[in-house]
């Protein structure tokens, strides 16, 4: 308690409060709201009604509270090398929806229903080798891409203000190599950032792993259409879905679509990286904890097996490189405009609509 006390209310008495930013806490835990490092129902009521210990008054400001979220692995496993008590468990983020609920829960319990919720960390834990992923705890390839527009869903559906997942950028610095297709997923869902939420009719289950996020830019009329397709596990995707999406009440007009893919073919370097590690006869043991992990160089043991993938590691780059958007003119008629796309399993889809009075940026 003393660090929140001590931290957010001499900053707000000093009126230094808006300059230092939100301070909220973080659960300690994957939302369960037991077998913490701390009980956070203790935390809440301190907030709540205790004294705060730096003003010697009743309550302590809290500007969001912060749970993890983990999947155990991108597929259904037996065990794992923490054995851990949760099998079967595959990557779909089956229990966020719950821990999120609880964590709204208990807030408003202690009067703090207008508090943020955040998820701090998470991704996933093991390979679907049973061990733990290590660096960035994410798996390499298109599936992290999808699993990450299934959180970005997540997020919208769960009114979650944030998620800060360890770092997965390859740019540069210590951890520099061929960039992650989920760092392109991300770059497509950060083009709608500021965007006004639309309003999808879907004629697929509310729980399906094929999902459509449409928005509209606040002072533009352009239009952005987010689709992704995920399955639980890596190993048995779901078959390639055709989709047909139909925009209504729109103008009639020329307008220009812009179509970023994120796949197996497209901005990913994982399918050749893994068929080159069974070419070359890399086993399990010649990793440092999972074969799964997206951060290879430091993962690999033996120097023979580095350089290697050093060797390889331009053409990895240029597999790996941000895909160029295809653009096609479509004309709205009758104010209605059909978009077309086959969807295979692990992909992310961005739709931009701009009409030809306007300039795609």
């Amino acid at each position: 308690f003393q660090a929140e006390d001590g931290i957010r209310d001499p900053l707000w008495s000093r009126g230094l409060g808006e300059q230092c930013g939100p301070i909220g806490s973080h659960a300690m835990m994957s939302g369960e709201f037991t077998g913490g490092l701390w009980n956070p129902e203790d935390f809440l009521n301190h907030c709540a009604n205790g004294i705060n210990q730096a003003t010697d008054l009743t309550g302590t400001r809290l500007d969001f509270f912060a749970i993890s979220y983990y999947d155990r692995a991108p597929c259904y496993l037996e065990k794992d090398e923490w054995n851990t008590n949760h099998p079967g468990e595959g990557g779909d983020l089956a229990l966020f929806d719950t821990f999120v609920r609880r964590t709204r829960d208990a807030l408003n319990r202690h009067g703090f229903s207008n508090t943020d919720i955040e998820v701090s960390l998470g991704g996933m834990l093991f390979g679907t080798d049973g061990k733990w992923l290590w660096h960035g705890l994410s798996p390499g390839g298109a599936y992290d891409a999808s699993w990450t527009a299934l959180s970005w869903f997540k997020l919208l559906e769960g009114n979650v203000s944030l998620w800060s997942r360890w770092s997965m950028l390859r740019t540069s610095g210590l951890f520099s190599g061929p960039e992650l297709a989920a760092t392109h997923a991300l770059k497509l869902i950060a083009r709608m950032s500021g965007d006004e939420r639309l309003t999808v009719n879907k004629n697929v289950p509310e729980d399906s792993l094929l999902q459509v996020i449409a928005s509209r830019a606040p002072d533009s009329e352009v239009i952005r259409v987010l689709v992704f397709h995920h399955a639980s596990d890596v190993r048995h995707p779901n078959a390639t879905t055709p989709l047909s999406i139909e925009l209504c009440e729109l103008a009639d007009s020329d307008v220009s679509v812009l179509t970023w893919h994120i796949d197996k073919e497209h901005g990913d370097f994982w399918p050749q990286w893994e068929f080159d590690r069974k070419a070359h006869g890399l086993m399990d043991q010649d990793f440092f904890r999972s074969r799964d992990q997206s951060d290879i160089l430091h993962a690999l043991r033996d120097e023979r097996h580095k350089a290697l993938w050093r060797a390889k590691e331009t053409s990895y780059k240029e597999l790996s490189r941000f895909p160029d958007p295809e653009e096609r003119i479509l004309k709205v008629d009758r104010g209605c405009l059909t978009l077309k796309c086959t969807m295979p399993c692990f992909s992310v889809h961005l739709f931009e609509i701009t009409p030809k009075n306007e300039t795609n940026t």
